[in-house]
């Protein structure tokens, strides 16, 4: 084999570099669990079996917490909210800002087992225009792997105020097949090509693990009525 030029400017190399990285990954194990599983599926759900045709659009609630987290924290958590809703497409999601919220309750946030004041729904009717609403609460938050998060959240219609939905529910990285579907959301989130082992970055991002966590439990939504 001729030896390649010591002028060859490296550039000129990263094509086959690529394609070596390329064919690493077709070799991945079969038997990876984060193709195999077991996979976590949440239990403590409660779901009216289908989603009302008329609950279309949803006011969406800050995330909350009675766990002493930072607005900062909150504020990236919403973030995944805002993400995972948009992945599971169950209704039009309003969310409400902090702000917002504390002109219509008096706090930044409100969790799902506080008294709201008397005039709350007719509020939040008014400035959303919406169906429904949803609450999240953070009761426990460890962002440091392993990480966990415990989620408990309310989808409550406005006419009636009747649960159509609501979880309380731990994920921890602490869990081998939470760990599985972490890599396994990994996975279906990234271009093809990419080594397998970077999936376990996603157990050492808060922001990935929050999107799983979410994404998990909003999928446990009602499926809508036709």
């Amino acid at each position: 084999m001729n030896a390649i030029p010591r002028t060859l400017p490296w550039r000129l190399l990263l094509p086959a570099l690529f394609l070596a990285l390329l064919a690493g990954c077709d070799s991945l194990p079969s038997r990876d669990n984060a193709r195999l599983g077991p996979f976590f599926h949440p239990t403590n759900v409660y779901a009216a079996p289908q989603l009302p045709a008329n609950i279309r659009r949803v006011a969406i609630m800050p995330v909350g917490s009675s766990a002493g987290l930072s607005e900062t924290t909150l504020d990236q958590l919403d973030g995944s909210v805002v993400r995972s809703l948009n992945e599971v497409q169950r209704f039009e999601s309003v969310p409400i800002t902090r702000a917002e919220c504390a002109r219509i309750t008096g706090k930044r946030f409100v969790l799902s087992t506080d008294q709201l004041p008397y005039d709350f729904i007719q509020s939040v009717t008014a400035k959303t225009a919406a169906d429904a609403i949803l609450f999240i609460d953070i009761t426990h938050y460890s962002p440091y792997p392993p990480q966990t998060i415990d989620i408990r959240s309310k989808l409550v219609r406005l006419d009636d105020q009747s649960i159509l939905w609501s979880i309380d529910q731990t994920f921890s990285a602490t869990d081998p097949s939470v760990v599985n579907a972490v890599r396994r959301q990994w996975y279906a989130t990234q271009p093809p090509g990419i080594p397998a082992d970077m999936s376990i970055n996603a157990l050492d991002s808060p922001s990935r693990f929050a999107d799983y966590a979410f994404t998990a439990s909003f999928a446990t939504m009602p499926p809508r009525k036709r």
